[in-house]
């Protein structure tokens, strides 16, 4: 009789969220979700289900829901990166930036070559004013592939001259505006008012975000 080798009588493992991913390639979202919800009946993995519902939700561009299938899968799988850096990108846009921080600190957790993650999370220290954290951030890219030096220096050069922008609003502040609340300037005429002085504090801080 012929011979049957070790190949050919193996199992193939078939790839049940197949049809899902095609669909959603194809821009059918609807019918992608259809198909993964079957497949996640028929037993797929949940983490992956997760994932590939967490896409759908993407391009049906439903974020809330992208987002908390994101949190699910996170939730059960330490692991993957990527979901973390997709969910700390949603939460940045947010405003949340705690929160952002947090899961680009997981992403960086979950692969230490992920540049990407460091990249962003010092774009997000940079906005936040926390240069030294961004720069320190940078840092560690570098460290980890030298060949985003470029990016590094781009990046660092913006958060350098954010920090001079904010000494010199600091070093303003502090000569004219505290003397000046103060009634340093009474002699001359000019008094600042509390309230006034106090406006500007508040604006100071917004500024300095900005």
């Amino acid at each position: 009789g012929s011979s049957v080798t070790a190949a050919e009588s193996a199992p193939v493992e078939v790839d049940i969220l197949a049809p899902a991913r095609a669909a959603l390639a194809d821009g059918r979202p609807k019918k992608a979700l259809e198909l993964a919800e079957g497949a996640r009946q028929a037993g797929a993995d949940r983490v992956q289900v997760m994932l590939l519902k967490a896409a759908i939700f993407a391009q049906m561009q439903q974020v809330e829901k992208q987002r908390q299938m994101l949190q699910a899968a996170v939730a059960l799988d330490a692991s993957p990166g990527l979901p973390r850096l997709i969910l700390a990108t949603i939460e940045q846009r947010r405003g949340l930036w705690q929160q952002a921080e947090h899961y680009y600190k997981q992403a960086i957790a979950a692969n230490s070559s992920c540049n990407d993650a460091y990249l962003q999370l010092a774009r997000l220290y940079e906005h936040y004013d926390q240069p030294v954290r961004a720069l320190r951030t940078l840092q560690q890219a570098v460290e980890n592939n030298p060949e985003d030096i470029a990016r590094f220096i781009i990046l660092a050069k913006k958060v350098y001259r954010k920090m001079v922008e904010n000494l010199i609003w600091a070093a303003g502040y502090n000569i004219v505006a505290i003397p000046a609340a103060a009634g340093l300037f009474a002699f001359w005429g000019f008094f600042l008012r509390p309230e006034v002085g106090a406006f500007l504090m508040s604006l100071s801080s917004v500024i300095v975000v900005i």
